[in-house]
């Protein structure tokens, strides 16, 4: 049975071409035939792509692609790995390892970070580039399974931190929690973005929770602006 993903990356393509000869889409029956699938497999992709703002269904009209979404670049709202939404947005990514460091948690982290005080974890610094230009830094941690070792966790600490969670911490996320916020650049956060001190950015915390309620990430991402454009696309109610 063909995965819910790659049946929506089978699909993409038909969704192009239809914003370009400003049709709707071809119906489930044929999209199943065009695609080699299973016509509940397409009604669950056009689901996954409704609720990510891509089409729109209409009962007895049919299914309708959103033309906008082709101009929203990198999109707030994705869960995809930061470098693959740069990448399919067009840039020539680079990713840098500029810290990784095995900490405990103090307890003022622990607070903010709601882990428990104490809690071994992988701590990273990254910073990302796009066609060259520094476009965003994050600070990661990442609480680490007891039978991982510390020499484990630095050799694979390049990789992204929500791949990580279930390699070497303490599971992968059901959901991700995302707080954007506008700060003030401190003079370590300014140093990664290659910025100016003090100057306004995009702040972006987010944390990785399990189905246990157990907070498998923690990511404070810092972008410089006026190098990408970030937006959010949401299926309006009916």
């Amino acid at each position: 049975m063909a995965q819910p993903n790659a049946v929506v990356a089978g699909l993409l393509p038909i969704w192009r071409e239809t914003i370009a000869l400003g049709q709707a889409l071809p119906s489930e029956d044929e999209l199943a035939e065009l695609l080699g699938a299973s016509r509940p497999a397409i009604r669950e992709a056009l689901i996954r792509m409704e609720a990510n703002g891509l089409v729109r269904r209409l009962h007895g009209a049919g299914t309708f692609a959103n033309p906008a979404a082709l101009q929203m670049l990198l999109r707030l709202d994705s869960d995809t790995d930061f470098s693959a939404r740069l990448s399919a947005a067009g840039f020539d990514v680079a990713v840098e390892l500029l810290e990784s460091t095995i900490v405990m948690v103090s307890e003022s982290d622990a607070e903010r970070m709601k882990f428990q005080p104490g809690t071994r974890a992988l701590r990273t610094v990254k910073r990302w580039r796009a066609d060259g230009l520094t476009v965003a830094a994050a600070v990661d941690h990442l609480p680490l399974a007891r039978r991982v070792t510390d020499e484990q966790a630095l050799e694979l600490a390049a990789r992204p931190v929500r791949e990580l969670a279930g390699v070497l911490g303490l599971g992968k996320a059901d959901w991700l929690c995302t707080w954007p916020s506008a700060v003030e650049l401190a003079a370590d956060v300014a140093e990664r973005l290659e910025y100016d001190v003090g100057r306004a950015a995009l702040c972006i915390e987010q944390v990785g929770v399990d189905r246990r309620n157990t907070r498998v990430f923690h990511a404070l991402e810092h972008h410089r602006p006026g190098v990408v454009e970030y937006g959010l696309i949401r299926t309006a109610s009916s």
